[in-house]
């Protein structure tokens, strides 16, 4: 989970899903240094949460060579980034694209930040969703799990912090890439994109990596992300 636990300061102790997968990815040293119930600025936080990881960047974006970038969300600063983000969903309650499920996780909710109806959100400081396989009861071979993101476009975006890992799917795929947004308009850009021609690759519930059009249909898209919607699915 990506959860907070405080305000959106450097006073924030929450953690990502991204930062307690670390002793799995050969990161456990990394891992190791997390003063875990301290703030992000404690010293060693703060040196772990600005430290580049380069299996969490795509090889396919020249934006995150040095998996580092400045500007970042609710803190300002230069912090390491990441190109992969948890699926929230696909209810969204800002912006261009606002949608709910009638139901499912969060029936009729907007709210995708902290209640979001697919694998993962990110989680506020008084309520925290945790999502078993069992939950999934869309079938895992067609949920989302993590999508591609892109750094530089989206200033929520950084591997340590609760606000800068998970994204939504209420906005369509590459929809930022496509359109011209400031990196900091989270609410059309707190979404899914590549530099890959014409999509972007999720990782699947049962472990597969698939290549999602651009172009798929928007509620088809929207049924891969939530976790019980019901949806019947063809091929996508």
């Amino acid at each position: 989970m990506s959860y907070g636990t405080g305000s959106y300061t450097n006073t924030q102790r929450g953690l990502t899903w991204i930062a307690y997968l670390l002793p799995f990815i050969d990161q456990a040293n990394l891992y190791n240094k997390i003063n875990h119930g301290q703030p992000l600025s404690n010293a060693s936080n703060t040196a772990v949460a600005q430290t580049p990881i380069t299996v969490i960047l795509c090889p396919s974006d020249p934006g995150t060579q040095s998996g580092v970038l400045g500007g970042r969300a609710n803190v300002g600063g230069n912090w390491g980034v990441t190109s992969y983000k948890a699926v929230a969903g696909n209810n969204w309650a800002w912006g261009s694209y606002i949608h709910s499920d009638p139901r499912g996780r969060n029936a009729g909710s907007t709210n995708g930040l902290d209640n979001g109806n697919g694998y993962m959100c990110r989680n506020s400081a008084n309520r925290v969703f945790t999502t078993k396989v069992r939950d999934v009861t869309d079938g895992l071979s067609t949920t989302f799990f993590v999508g591609e993101v892109l750094p530089q476009e989206c200033s929520h975006n950084w591997w340590y912090w609760f606000n800068g890992t998970t994204a939504t799917c209420g906005i369509p795929l590459n929809h930022y890439v496509n359109n011209t947004y400031s990196a900091g308009d989270w609410p059309n850009n707190y979404s899914f994109a590549s530099r890959h021609e014409g999509g972007g690759h999720f990782l699947m519930g049962d472990g597969a990596v698939r290549f999602i059009s651009e172009n798929i249909d928007l509620g088809t898209y929207r049924a891969l992300a939530s976790i019980q919607g019901g949806e019947v699915l063809g091929e996508f």
